[in-house]
């Protein structure tokens, strides 16, 4: 018989390994959700006990299981900021303004990415005007 942590982290059950599987079926357990064997102390996740079905401990069983753990993604923004800095001197290359791009990314880089508004600013522009007519290789900010 297992017990499985419901979403407030509270013991439920018990249930033989056939009904959590049912109830894994329907949705209510999942692969993440935390099972103990009735008299185990070591919760693991439900597709742990499908894996190892491992025999009951001889402690009691505890009265919360372990806290419940959010799979986060950690955000780097070092990396962003680093494709930023290496692809918008390839947009402007492609504008035919190559020594004004890599002029831009060395203001941004200078500047601790601060002067790279400066860019953006200068991008857009340059992307809204491109598609009228061809712009000079150091024309910065063009408009009609």
């Amino acid at each position: 018989m297992y017990y499985y942590a419901d979403s407030n982290n509270q013991p439920v059950g018990p249930y033989t390994l056939e009904q959590l599987k049912q109830l894994n079926l329907s949705g209510v357990v999942q692969a993440e959700t935390y099972v103990v064997e009735e008299g185990g102390s070591q919760w693991q996740p439900f597709k742990n006990l499908l894996i190892t079905q491992a025999p009951a401990g001889s402690a009691p069983l505890p009265s919360t299981p372990p806290p419940v753990q959010e799979n986060k993604q950690s955000l780097n923004i070092g990396p962003a900021i680093l494709w930023f800095l290496c692809c918008f001197p390839i947009g402007f290359m492609q504008w035919g303004q190559t020594a004004k791009g890599w002029i831009w990314f060395l203001v941004s880089l200078c500047t601790g990415g601060v002067g790279s508004i400066v860019v953006i600013v200068d991008y857009w522009m340059c992307y809204s005007i491109q598609q009228k007519r061809k712009l000079g290789e150091w024309e910065f900010f063009p408009s009609k």
